[in-house]
Parts: C-alpha cells; structure tokens; sequence
C-alpha cells in the first residue's frame, strides 16, 4: 500500500512503503531482488522525516568531512 505519492518539480514521483519494523533491510532488499534496486536506484529510508530531509540537501552536506579532507590530502602528497 502507497504510503506518500508526491509529484516532483522534474515530473518524477515517488512512492513509500511501511514495512513491519521487525523485518530486516537486507530482507526487505533480497525480496525486491538486488537487479531491481541497482538498476532503479532504489532508495530507502527508516522514517519519513530522513526522506524529507534527503529532499532539501543542506549546503553542509556538499562539504567534506574531517576524515575526507584528511583522505584527499593524503592523495595529493602521493601524486
């Protein structure tokens, strides 16, 4: 059963689904099958308020964290 149908300003739309809490991700995906959610790129979320927030990315996200700056400094020494 649709959980939350929204049309996007890309004209795409989305769909969430509720699932029993006491059932698994990984079981949640082998049902679905790994084909499906590679090739639709799948997304899933454990409550409505992480998909709302996935939809307005804050500019920190697009920042590199400690331990990524750290990693691409490491890189640049080596090359």
């Amino acid at each position: 059963m649709p959980g939350y149908v929204d049309a996007t300003q890309a004209g795409g739309t989305y769909d969430l689904y509720w699932v029993n809490e006491s059932t698994s991700l990984r079981n949640i995906k082998e049902a679905i099958g790994s084909k499906l959610v590679l090739k639709h790129r799948l997304q899933f979320f454990p409550s409505l308020e992480d998909f709302i927030e996935s939809m307005n990315p804050k500019s920190s996200s697009l920042e590199f964290t400690e331990e990524e700056k750290h990693m691409l400094e490491s890189m640049r020494k080596q090359a």
